[in-house]
């Protein structure tokens, strides 16, 4: 058994190695004098070669999470924002070197997982690790996912119609835009927010100052309460030698 778990650590360890080298060896430099007209200012700079020189590029882009957030966001160039998805996505993927990749890592974990539930008599590693966590059991993980589903997906799905339509209203080439690819939403939600923003005249790097503390705990509560169908109240009968500062509130969680 301890010949097993020690195996399983390996494995785990050079998938997360991989990864990270992955990471650290991805470089693009963007030639294209076009690709970030869409990019604000300091951010073209971030990612200038020349700093003094941040509108004419070239930019060097690195496969970060804050740059593969911020391209996703803010460029307008569709085949560069292809690029930095399915490179991301695609970290130590089938499609790198045999070296670099991550299947066999993969294939091993499982196998091993599944002999260690074997040997300890459940059905599957899951039924290892889930009773100490909140869950318990896979029934419970498997219903809050499709909880979760089945109240988000309409929404999800009204937004995309949306946001679609509004991409084909913007986009100088329409026709590419009759179905929004994943490398596609966050840059147009942004456009879309920025519009909205504009007609309203708010200054969306402002907008968080005027979120009060109240207001956004009421918001986060209703959200939990329309997707799970639960109620919170203050608790007023805890001990305040329990908290470990003077500013915690303390609620109670109640099915609805």
């Amino acid at each position: 058994m301890q010949m097993i778990n020690g195996k399983l650590n390996q494995y785990q360890y050079s998938f997360a190695q991989k990864v990270l080298y992955a990471n650290k060896t991805f470089s693009h430099l963007e030639l294209d004098p076009f690709a970030f007209d869409d990019v604000p200012y300091h951010i073209k700079q971030q990612f200038a070669v020349d700093k003094a020189k941040p509108d004419s590029g070239p930019w060097k882009i690195d496969l970060s999470d804050r740059t593969f957030h911020t391209i996703m966001s803010y460029c307008g160039n569709r085949p560069l924002r292809k690029l930095m998805f399915e490179s991301y996505y695609g970290r130590a993927s089938p499609t790198v070197d045999r070296l670099n990749r991550n299947v066999e890592n993969i294939v091993e974990i499982v196998r091993r997982r599944k002999t260690i539930a074997k040997y300890l008599g459940y059905s599957s590693f899951a039924d290892i690790i889930l009773p100490s966590k909140m869950a318990r059991t896979k029934e419970t993980v498997q219903d809050f996912i499709e909880t979760i589903r089945s109240k988000l997906k309409p929404i999800h799905d009204e937004n995309i119609r949306q946001l679609t339509s509004y991409a084909q209203e913007k986009a100088k080439k329409s026709k590419e835009y009759e179905q929004l690819q994943s490398w596609d939403i966050a840059y147009w939600r942004q456009r879309q927010c920025q519009d909205l923003y504009s007609s309203l005249k708010i200054d969306s790097l402002h907008i968080s100052r005027h979120f009060s503390y109240d207001h956004v705990l009421q918001g986060l509560f209703n959200f939990v309460e329309f997707l799970l169908g639960v109620k919170f109240q203050p608790e007023n009968n805890f001990d305040e030698q329990n908290k470990w500062h003077n500013d915690v509130q303390v609620y109670k969680c109640t099915e609805n």
